[in-house]
């Protein structure tokens, strides 16, 4: 899912406030968060059909909500379920690194996710690496270009929840998505070079006008498979690192927050995520209250000796090239021009 926008990498978030400071507390809020939520099982029957509720441990609940990321009516079926469900916890799939999406205000956001120049290339390729920072841009290109063609910002969703979220009493806002960083370097890792040209060349010269109503679609649950499974066709590395791992990654990062705040008080927990990862996070629902779900997911493979040779060398090329262009360039502007120029100048002043 191409959920992440071009964000500056590096922006971090503070870690949340505990949501209960003592036990004392959490008797006096229960009882009125209770008394403002209501009964749950008539809630959850008038519920966006977006929304699908997982059982956790002790009577917890998630609401997992499936959203697409430039759409209104994702919007509203968020605003709908927190209005609604009145949660203890409101988990987005987002993460530390992405946090500008939330904070920033609209003209700032929109020149960020439109700024897809070398410059933003430099920066990223700090904590990215130059490949990372590469792939990382061309992404935003294509957030650019949807957010061009249908005149809406990304993460629209996630800045509904913030906001219904704050305006709850006790309503934790948590990020709980792998860091960008980890899913851009273990995506190079699974390409070859051969494949990370092939993605590239995708991304540059196969971005077609998207429109509103196309957006929209990827709400249909059939068609998103679809459109995974030709993706995986195309790209099964691609789809294992972007999709697969962090369904594992973000249910077992659910599945440990769906327990009981105090024995006997189950939380309520509203997750925010694309489309593309409720099927797959509720695959590893079952499996996911042991750690070992993640397996090798975490783990940043150290790419190949032979393609760091080769992307070296053409840095260094290209750092040559670019030099010994100048050194034509001001050559042939003395000849042709300065030497011209200053014998002129001579023989007038003769």
């Amino acid at each position: 899912q191409a959920s992440g926008a071009s964000m500056e990498l590096g922006q971090q978030a503070q870690p949340p406030p505990p949501l209960f400071q003592s036990e004392h507390h959490l008797l006096a809020d229960m009882r009125y968060l209770s008394e403002i939520r209501g009964n749950l099982s008539e809630i959850e029957a008038n519920l966006p059909s977006a929304c699908e509720i997982l059982e956790g441990d002790g009577g917890s609940k998630l609401y997992l909500v499936g959203t697409a990321h430039f759409s209104e009516q994702s919007c509203q079926d968020v605003r709908d379920v927190i209005r609604q469900v009145k949660p203890h916890r409101v988990i987005l799939e987002l993460c530390q690194t992405r946090t500008g999406i939330l904070t920033l205000d609209e003209d700032t956001l929109r020149a960020q996710v439109a700024d897809t120049g070398l410059e933003s290339v430099r920066r990223n390729a700090r904590s990215l690496g130059w490949s990372g920072a590469i792939m990382h841009y061309l992404m935003g290109r294509l957030s650019a270009c949807i957010m061009d063609q249908i005149g809406l910002l990304p993460g629209g969703e996630f800045r509904a929840a913030v906001d219904e979220a704050r305006g709850l009493p006790f309503c934790e806002i948590l990020l709980k998505d792998r860091s960008i960083r980890i899913t851009i370097q273990r995506t190079l890792s699974k390409l070859s070079l051969y494949g990370k040209l092939r993605l590239a060349y995708c991304l540059l010269f196969s971005m077609e006008a998207i429109t509103k109503e196309q957006i929209e679609m990827f709400k249909d649950k059939d068609l998103l498979e679809q459109l995974l499974a030709e993706l995986g066709e195309t790209f099964p590395e691609l789809r294992e690192v972007i999709v697969d791992e962090r369904d594992r990654y973000m249910a077992y990062q659910f599945r440990s927050l769906c327990k009981p705040l105090f024995p006997g008080v189950p939380s309520i927990n509203v997750a925010v995520v694309g489309f593309g990862h409720k099927t797959g996070i509720r695959s590893y629902w079952p499996a996911a209250a042991d750690p070992s779900v993640l397996g090798d997911c975490m783990n940043v493979p150290v790419a190949p000796l032979s393609e760091r040779l080769f992307l070296r060398t053409a840095k260094y090329t290209l750092i040559g090239s670019t030099l010994f262009l100048l050194y034509l360039t001001g050559r042939l502007t003395y000849r042709r021009i300065l030497l011209p120029l200053a014998t002129g100048i001579r023989a007038m002043l003769l």
